[in-house]
């Protein structure tokens, strides 16, 4: 059962171990690939998305703001405004193609001599200082800049917010004639900004050099508002290309900014790393719980297949048990006649053949009993050692008759097991004490013998003692020749054992021996 429970564990172990290793190779795999996303966003995502939105914002502001950089330097157009002339299909004509040329919402002119307003409808309105409607072209008319670009309503043109390219125009003499201007839907470049924040998880930003935000996301209207990029104002400024991280509320974003010199503006687009991981995050998760599922079934499927195999190795085994057990006993049984053959032999011959014939039937009865022993218990490999110095004493004291008032004290632990074959020298060693003891030590106060066994150093020590009166001479036992002594010295040394022997107020055996 304990084996059976082991091979258990050993696939509970080998399961634990499979999962963490998925796991840990999931993690390096999610970390290494979260550094190339996170360099993929700083050296070629943010980089690629700003020339991206670069190319959009020359198709959808430069393009415009370059066709009124082109109107106000029409020769034909400054030659209109300075002959002065009333007749306006000409030029409607002119802002007409131009709009439907370039696509645009408006194509309007300006004289600053008349304060005509045209477009390509014709004429408009007269521009008034007092209107304010009309307020934008006095106010651009005083400024110092020849261009700029206003986001403002016009009701007469469209009802939405339009963004205008105004560009001033000068005669030969740098004077100021008048004003061009082309406009276009703000919806339109929204909707960039927001396809930039949908598709791409940017957001951005067009600024002028005062930081005010000319488009942008949400209702920031200066980029000093955002007061994480207080730290980088100054830099934010240059006309260099500009990147820099921070960290808000735990998540970490990355900033790109770059100057259009031909606008005089800069486009700044802000990443937030976890919206590019986030993704990959799932992906983890996803892996993690696959990795779980996977490896419930192959638990389910592990433990199956042993399981079938453990059954089937127990039935197997059990026949095995069975068998060896009905070896050893059919072995004991044989030992037994043996045995019985040798007693029923003694008894028909004289005292000293019968003597020697009970020797030899107490030691098969010795090598029996460790059969016997065997074919009884469920361990077929280990005798108790406690149990077993029982028996012996019990079978040799059956057949040496005089052993009233014995007492036998033994010291061992209970739980001590030998071998098979270690377990039948010993039984021969300690069935020749035994009978030695009963035929040869006297003591009139009753037979004691003392066994006990202690762990040395490198292994055990037997400890054999009886109370025998009459003294042993130990070198003539030694030098003995009886099958008793020499069957103790073999056995001794099978078991790469040392025996020493001593007479103390008593016979002592000490058998030093290894497992």
């Amino acid at each position: 059962m304990n084996k059976i429970n082991n091979n258990y564990k050993l696939v509970f172990l080998i399961v634990l171990m499979l999962l963490l290793l998925t796991l840990v190779l999931s993690f390096v795999n999610y970390k290494t690939t979260f550094t190339l996303v996170h360099n993929q966003i700083e050296e070629q995502s943010l980089p690629l998305s700003l020339d991206n939105i670069y190319t959009e914002v020359q198709e959808n502001i430069l393009k415009p703001y370059l066709i009124t950089s082109m109107i106000a330097n029409d020769t034909l157009v400054k030659k209109w405004i300075l002959e002065d002339k009333e007749e306006t299909k000409v030029i409607q004509e002119y802002l007409y193609s131009i709009k439907k040329e370039y696509d645009l919402l408006s194509v309007i002119l300006v004289s600053d001599k008349t304060k005509n307003y045209y477009t390509q409808n014709g004429f408009l309105e007269k521009l008034n200082i007092n209107n304010r409607d009309n307020s934008w072209y006095f106010r651009f008319k005083k400024s110092s800049i020849d261009k700029e670009i206003n986001i403002d309503k016009n009701e007469k043109i469209d009802s939405s917010y339009i963004m205008f390219m105004n560009n001033k125009i000068f005669d030969k003499q740098n004077n100021l004639i008048g004003i061009t201007s082309c406009g276009i839907k703000i919806d339109a470049i929204y909707k960039m900004l927001h396809r930039f924040r949908e598709k791409y998880h940017l957001e951005v930003y067009i600024y002028d050099k005062d930081s005010n935000v000319i488009l942008g996301q949400g209702n920031i209207k200066n980029l000093k508002e955002i007061s994480e990029f207080k730290d980088y104002t100054k830099r934010l400024q240059s006309k260099k290309t500009l990147m820099f991280e921070y960290i808000l509320d735990g998540d970490k974003y990355i900033v790109n900014k770059k100057y259009i010199n031909e606008l005089n503006l800069h486009i700044v687009v802000k990443a937030k790393v976890k919206d590019f991981t986030s993704s990959l995050e799932r992906s983890f998760y996803i892996s993690i719980l696959i990795s779980f599922i996977v490896s419930i079934l192959i638990t389910i499927a592990i433990l199956y297949i042993v399981r079938t195999s453990l059954h089937k190795l127990e039935q197997s085994n059990e026949q095995k048990d069975i068998l060896l057990k009905e070896v050893h006993h059919r072995v004991k049984n044989n030992l037994n006649i043996i045995g019985s053959m040798l007693g029923l032999q003694a008894f028909q011959e004289d005292n000293v053949i019968k003597k020697h014939l009970m020797k030899g039937k107490s030691r098969i009865d010795a090598i029996a009993a460790v059969h016997e022993m065997l074919y009884k218990q469920d361990n077929l490999k280990e005798i108790n050692f406690f149990d077993y110095i029982n028996k012996i004493e019990l079978l040799t004291s059956k057949i040496v008759t005089d052993t009233k008032g014995l007492q036998l004290d033994i010291d061992i632990d209970k739980e001590f097991v030998l071998a098979l074959d270690k377990m039948v020298q010993f039984g021969l060693m300690i069935n020749e004490m035994f009978t030695n003891t009963f035929k040869y030590a006297k003591n009139s106060k009753g037979l004691y013998i003392k066994i006990s066994l202690e762990k040395s150093i490198d292994g055990y020590v037997f400890y054999y003692k009886d109370n025998g009166e009459v003294e042993v001479d130990i070198d003539n036992m030694n030098n003995s020749k009886g099958l008793g002594t020499k069957l103790i010295n073999i056995c001794a040394n099978q078991l790469n054992a040392k025996v020493k022997k001593s007479y103390e107020n008593g016979l002592s055996y000490e058998v030093s021996f290894k497992i």
